[in-house]
């Protein structure tokens, strides 16, 4: 990393960063997700919430994760569990088997989604563990 002469940080190597966090204005998320996407085609831009924009190296997201450590532990990702509350849980949602949604998600993505747990104010991933016997 270089060193400015004021002692900030005039530049910043690829390797260092592994996530950069967008907040934006609701009215401009979807733009300015759009605008990230196409002009750095080699990196990762997903929308995260109706205000935050996540942008990671190419390949890195959630659903890439789940089919890493599947193939690791030897574990079919159809009889994976995930959860989720947002926009940026879904790729990795469709990729386990049992992907649940927390009741607090978007309303969008719980039209869409079939699986569903209760909010994550409401304990959900613990009652819906509990509900699929793997907990007491």
């Amino acid at each position: 990393m270089a060193e400015a002469r004021d002692g900030g940080v005039d530049s910043i190597e690829r390797d260092e960063v592994q996530k950069l966090l967008c907040i934006c204005d609701p009215e401009d998320t979807l733009e300015v997700e759009c605008r990230l996407s196409e002009r750095f085609p080699e990196l990762t831009v997903v929308k995260s919430s109706d205000i935050l924009i996540e942008v990671m190296p190419a390949g890195l997201s959630k659903a890439g994760a789940v089919r890493f450590l599947c193939e690791h532990w030897g574990v079919d990702p159809a009889d994976a569990l995930a959860f989720g509350d947002n926009y940026n849980d879904v790729p990795m949602l469709e990729v386990a088997g049992h992907g649940y949604l927390m009741g607090n998600a978007p309303d969008e993505l719980l039209a869409r989604m079939p699986l569903h747990a209760p909010s994550n104010d409401e304990d959900g991933v613990a009652r819906a563990l509990e509900e699929l016997g793997f907990v007491r």
